[in-house]
């Protein structure tokens, strides 16, 4: 099989701007793989996913010679060589590697293509070893929390101090048991015959990655596996992220560009999620797993809901400096909160804050609340109600 790096780059960039997930390109093994911005991290994943779906033929893999000249290739050919038999070559316009797959080759995919590691440098064992990016000039000790980005370590420091699912696991009834190994650090994850997972462990981690590993394991039960490998670390990165500390990147935040603390964890779950896709006999199909609101929530009359959102709301928008007399008043579909306001020209903006004020809700209330302003037409056909009832309109 031969693949060209630059038209999955391309095709990956393309189909990623029209789809909100599961946007895999090419054979099916590369269902998995990531295109990163690192030549070397993005050609290492394409043998790394045919090495752990056991491609029974050789993958070559071509590289423009743009591509080629910007990688280490030394350091790049020594760890393709631990998947298996390797062939490098020129070829016209670039470069090609071939890789025969062998069955000790898996047991080495962990290691990926390191950046080139010196003395005022040893974070590469510490953290994710294909994590060479802007995170270069951290030079930590190796395996410390203190290898953790500062809008995390506070929260990875906790959960790392005082694990919850840390140590081995027992198969639940019904389940079977699916697990990743990688730089010492391993994840265990026990699934039903639906594809949801009832529980799951983490094992010998060092510090850098316990805390957030505990997290995961917290995050996946209830869960389909496919949304634990799509989503289970974006839910973890929200939970950890201190908000008092600046953001970490500018736009829209992933385990990858967050912290390369993330990135072992992301490729441990993701391989758990291989080994049980073959198992299983997956085949590639959309993820729709969605949240459900909680039963306790459901239970409650639409007037009962409005009833606990109002003081709830009423110490978020306290708490953010916002006027506070911001008022739910209506809950569709049992999770979207309709709020009503005029705003108050000496105060900041609601619109501007809804995220922070949804996230507030979110923890005191319901995961699942989802915040919009009331429409105009709305508006009008509330006040239109209230004067005909003789209320108060706001």
């Amino acid at each position: 099989m031969r693949l060209v790096f630059e038209d999955l780059a391309r095709a990956y960039q393309e189909v990623l701007q029209a789809k909100l997930r599961n946007f895999s390109v090419g054979p099916d093994f590369l269902q998995t793989w990531v295109h990163e911005e690192d030549a070397a991290r993005s050609l290492y994943g394409i043998f790394e996913a045919a090495a752990a779906a056991k491609l029974a033929e050789p993958l070559t893999v071509f590289a423009s010679a743009a591509t080629a000249a910007a990688l280490d290739r030394a350091a790049f050919e020594r760890e393709l060589g631990a998947l298996g038999e390797l062939t490098a070559a020129a070829a016209p316009d670039g470069f090609e590697w071939t890789v025969a797959f062998t069955a000790s080759g898996p047991a080495a995919r962990s290691s990926g293509p390191r950046a080139k590691t010196t003395e005022a440098d040893p974070r590469a064992a510490a953290l994710d070893p294909r994590g060479a990016d802007r995170f270069a000039g951290r030079a930590l000790p190796v395996g410390t929390l203190e290898a953790v980005g500062p809008a995390y370590r506070a929260a990875v420091e906790k959960a790392a101090a005082t694990p919850r699912f840390e140590g081995a696991l027992a198969a639940p009834a019904g389940t079977t048991l699916h697990d990743a190994e990688q730089s010492g650090a391993a994840l265990t994850v026990a699934v039903d015959a639906a594809g949801t997972v009832a529980a799951a462990r983490h094992r010998n981690a060092a510090p850098a990655y316990k805390g957030i590993l505990d997290e995961l394991c917290a995050v996946l039960p209830g869960r389909t596996l496919q949304e634990g490998a799509d989503h289970g670390l974006i839910r973890v990165e929200d939970r950890l992220r201190d908000r008092a500390k600046a953001k970490p990147v500018a736009g829209i935040l992933t385990p990858d560009n967050a912290d390369p603390a993330f990135r072992l964890p992301q490729r441990l779950i993701r391989e758990v999620f291989r080994d049980w896709a073959k198992a299983a006999g997956w085949k590639a199909a959309p993820n729709t797993f969605d949240d459900a609101p909680r039963p306790a929530w459901l239970a409650f009359s639409e007037a009962e809901k409005l009833e606990r959102l109002r003081p709830a709301l009423q110490d978020a928008c306290r708490a953010l400096g916002l006027q506070d007399d911001v008022e739910a008043v209506a809950v569709l579909n049992d999770v979207r909160v309709v709020l009503a306001f005029v705003q108050d020209a000496a105060k900041p903006p609601v619109g501007a804050r809804l995220i922070e004020l949804e996230r507030r809700l979110k923890a005191a209330l319901e995961p699942r609340l989802e915040l919009q302003l009331e429409g105009l037409s709305d508006r009008n056909a509330r006040i239109q109600r209230t004067a005909r009832d003789g209320g108060k309109i706001r």
